[in-house]
């Protein structure tokens, strides 16, 4: 995104589904996938749209890895 003049960027607080996805490299049919089976990201909803917060996005990698860790 780029800065204009005399605005200031603000640092997205919340992912669409397609913004958690790019942003963390994986389909949105994983995404979906993950969140059936319980292992996706906390979300919230803004109308029918759902949005990830980038606190909840960081604890679902932190959990990730610590699943991953744990099953070496």
């Amino acid at each position: 995104m780029s800065k204009k003049p005399g605005n200031t960027y603000l640092e997205p607080q919340a992912y669409t589904v397609a913004g958690f996805c790019e942003s963390h490299g994986i389909s949105k049919s994983a995404l979906y996938l993950m969140w059936k089976d319980g292992t996706g990201p906390a979300y919230f909803l803004v109308g029918q749209r759902r949005m990830v917060s980038k606190e909840s996005a960081a604890r679902w990698r932190e959990a990730r890895e610590a699943a991953a860790i744990a099953a070496e």
